[in-house]
């Protein structure tokens, strides 16, 4: 069977693409999704009266093209913003309020940070101290841990920008690529001397009333799936057709993909997969295919989602969650309180929670976790999990480089194949749809 293109993966960047292709006119399309249904890591489950995300369950709305998006597919009714702000830190002491008078890592209001209690008096003197530091990188990839403490110091990475942004890229702090993940911050420093000097000279946003940038679905983010499944009129769907072969072939210039079922050719290739899979299933495998693979890390983790009467509270949940330092051993990584974030989750004398692990730990380890610290009475009524194995990309230091000798290697190799996946692409649910 064959496409002028094929898309690798069903997932919202496979569908996104598809969409995108088709309005520039091209009508000899498919898209090849291993398994039964599309949506790659977005699922939604709808038991009883339910929504329970699998995976995100949220999105950032700050890019315009992303709003433009959701205009032109006239689907802004149909999203919900949170209903509830803040978020907690745990460290071992327990659950703390972030400190005030910060602007991202940046001291904007000393007085606050001071009365926050949340530093020492001397790791408040080193944040201050950030405008005159004198750090010049170069061009060289760092991590988080190494721009922070140079920067802000010691206190500030351990106490609020690891457990803030190393959780959100589910990466290590001493791993996490700042040319990967920061690198507008790099570009502060670099044209004005520092983060705080580019803060405080910058124009002040107008006040939105705290607006949260994030939004959801009132249906669950399976919907994105959806309106952009139905938004297809060219496309040919493949569902439960997972390849085992790619080969391509200069004097013909087609690839052939081969399934157990069916074989496959196309003029030009678009692969959402995770890097590494697309690099095992490129044929004839070399020895640069191998020295490829890891420099590409992927890791594991499990969602469970666990609703309880919520007279089971001995006292409220307060924000919308926490995060964890780094280090702290516990079976929860971080947790979101669903039920006090967005509506529409669950009835409203239940509350649905949900709690971020690592694989192989107990569902009654992390019950017990997570209802001693919030002092519940009981156990939980149902719980779901979902585990997402060696999935979840990290955006380690030199993730560029490695990604310029991959683009290399496959242009040298494989002509018109194209990546489009998290990997390659900034993380998130915008950057797979714009």
């Amino acid at each position: 069977m064959h496409y002028e293109v094929i898309i690798l993966g069903g997932g919202i960047a496979g569908l996104s693409t598809a969409r995108r292709l088709e309005k520039q006119g091209i009508n000899s399309l498919a898209i090849l999704e291993k398994n039964s249904q599309l949506g790659g890591k977005i699922s939604t489950l709808y038991p009883n009266d339910y929504v329970i995300d699998e995976g995100a369950d949220s999105f950032v709305v700050l890019k315009p093209e992303l709003n433009q998006l959701i205009d032109e597919l006239g689907i802004r009714d149909e999203l919900i913003s949170p209903k509830a702000s803040g978020f907690k830190i745990r460290t071992e002491d327990g659950l703390i309020t972030p400190p005030q008078g910060l602007n991202g890592l940046v001291p904007t209001n000393l007085e606050l940070l001071k009365n926050s209690n949340f530093f020492t008096e001397q790791e408040v003197e080193e944040i201050s101290q950030e405008k005159d530091i004198k750090l010049n990188i170069g061009h060289k990839d760092v991590s988080l841990k190494y721009f922070v403490e140079h920067r802000f110091g010691e206190g500030m990475y351990k106490k609020f920008a690891a457990p803030l942004f190393a959780g959100i890229y589910n990466t290590p702090g001493e791993n996490l690529s700042m040319k990967s993940c920061f690198p507008h911050w790099l570009q502060m420093v670099e044209k004005h001397g520092s983060m705080t000097t580019a803060t405080l000279s910058a124009p002040q946003p107008p006040q939105s009333g705290n607006r949260s940038p994030y939004v959801t679905f009132k249906k669950g983010m399976y919907r994105w799936i959806e309106i952009l499944q139905n938004q297809l009129l060219d496309t040919y769907i493949h569902t439960s057709t997972e390849i085992t072969v790619i080969h391509y072939n200069p004097d013909t210039q087609l690839y052939t993909l081969t399934t157990p079922k069916q074989t496959f050719t196309c003029r030009e290739l678009i692969s959402t997969l995770q890097i590494n899979q697309l690099l095992k299933l490129l044929q004839p495998h070399t020895q640069k295919h191998t020295y490829l693979e890891p420099l590409f890390p992927y890791s594991s983790s499990v969602i469970y989602t666990f609703v309880f009467d919520t007279h089971q509270l001995n006292q409220p949940l307060e924000g919308t969650g926490f995060v964890s330092i780094e280090n702290l051993n516990k079976p929860m990584r971080s947790a979101t309180y669903t039920s006090n974030k967005w509506d529409y989750r669950c009835p409203e004398d239940e509350t649905m929670v949900r709690v971020f692990s690592y694989p192989d730990v107990p569902v009654a380890d992390v019950w017990t976790d997570f209802a001693t610290l919030h002092n519940i009475s009981g156990n939980y009524k149902q719980h779901w999990q979902h585990a997402w194995y060696n999935s979840q990309p990290q955006y380690v230091v030199g993730l560029p480089h490695s990604l310029e000798t991959l683009h290399k290697f496959l242009s040298d190799n494989y002509p018109n194949l194209t990546l489009n996946s998290v990997h390659t692409h900034k993380p998130g649910v915008p950057d797979c749809l714009c």
